[in-house]
């Protein structure tokens, strides 16, 4: 059914104004038909990600519109892959046609734009509607995007950053109050450690800010596996989510040289290995483990814990997270890094016989033109 056709039926609005009087609307409003094909808004939803085609050919579905990538990976496209039953669209839509009324809810889409992976965050609400006996649904999607952005980094800074920065203070106080010279020694070494993962904190915000925006600048240098390894433990050594946890570099596999940025490597294997400690138990260790085979280079980072189905499906959307309001940057952030600036891919599997592991493959050399296989 095209266009004209809709507005004709199921809006019989004189002089066919649908569209004007939608134009008027600031969210975008789409018709969708029985089978949730998009009849009308079409234009609308492409321009809600900067696309002008969609990548997903005679589909019309919203996430083959706007390129959502679970659409694209499956053979027919949006709402039929695994994890098309947690989409917040294809709920509200189901829900709004069972109750007959309105349905709100937020959804999270990972979208393709201009070959790189891109996170939108919307409001949809989904109101059933006939006319001359068809079904449709007429959608509103509001953006969030940057709504939820304010709030994550709102969290950063008013949660985590002012804990560490709390810690500094206190530490500083205490130091000023102490005489006995070994005890100076230990605790400027501590708070130095604080003041490092403070700094590392606002970087990682940083990075991830200038890393949506196009404007991360890559730095490419030789590095040693086992030292980028050597690194991450000893950066998350003294960090609060360490605490009665263990990192420990697995011996195994030979120290080998790679050409890539070295701060945003080691910015993606932070994430990993801090989102592993949080995973665990006291008492519990994060394996990292490093090595090359003939598709490229791999670093792994493995705890004992194991992520639930529903979890994993959403693990590299943006404002998901299992630890509250205003989190979920993490693995997000690491693809983000990974996909675009290092030409790497992230890729992880969890088991409850094996636990969970995070592996990032690279290009042993970032400024060949080779391409890295895709796994």
């Amino acid at each position: 059914m095209d266009v004209q056709t809709v507005e004709q039926t199921a809006f019989p609005l004189p002089d066919n104004s649908l569209e004007k009087v939608l134009s008027t609307i600031p969210v975008v409003v789409a018709v969708l038909d029985e089978d949730r094909q998009v009849v009308f808004g079409k234009e609308k939803l492409l321009d809600l990600v900067g696309r002008s085609t969609s990548l997903s050919g005679e589909r019309a579905g919203l996430g083959d519109l706007v390129g959502c990538v679970n659409a694209l990976a499956s053979p027919d496209g949006c709402g039929s892959s695994e994890a098309c039953v947690l989409c917040g669209v294809s709920c509200a839509i189901a829900e709004s046609k069972q109750s007959g009324s309105a349905v709100t809810r937020e959804c999270r889409i990972r979208h393709q734009s201009q070959g790189t992976y891109r996170a939108l965050d919307v409001t949809v609400t989904a109101s059933p509607y006939r006319s001359n006996g068809t079904p449709y649904t007429l959608l509103t999607v509001q953006d969030t995007s940057a709504e939820k952005r304010r709030r994550a980094l709102e969290r950063v800074f008013f949660h985590d950053i002012m804990n560490t920065a709390s810690g500094v203070s206190g530490l500083a106080q205490i130091l000023r109050d102490t005489d006995d010279p070994e005890q100076v020694r230990e605790m400027l070494e501590v708070l130095g450690h604080s003041a490092r993962n403070l700094l590392g904190e606002i970087e990682s915000q940083r990075q991830l800010m200038a890393a949506e925006n196009g404007d991360l600048k890559v730095e490419v240098a030789t590095l040693d596996s086992g030292t980028i390894l050597q690194a991450v433990a000893d950066t998350l050594s003294y960090h609060d989510v360490a605490e009665g946890r263990r990192i420990l570099i697995e011996p195994a596999g030979v120290s080998f040289t790679i050409r890539t940025d070295r701060v945003l490597l080691l910015r993606a294997m932070i994430n990993l290995t801090k989102n592993a400690l949080e995973a665990i138990s006291p008492g519990d260790q994060v394996t990292l483990s490093a090595f090359r085979d003939n598709s490229g280079c791999w670093f792994v980072v493995h705890n004992p814990g194991y992520v639930e189905r529903a979890v994993q499906l959403q693990l590299f959307q943006r404002s998901f997270s299992t630890k509250g309001e205003g989190r979920g940057l993490g693995t997000y952030g690491v693809q983000l890094i990974v996909g675009t600036y290092l030409r790497g891919a992230v890729s992880f599997e969890s088991t409850q016989e094996n636990g969970t592991t995070f592996r990032i493959h690279l290009l042993p050399d970032l400024t060949s033109q080779g391409k890295r296989d895709t796994i």
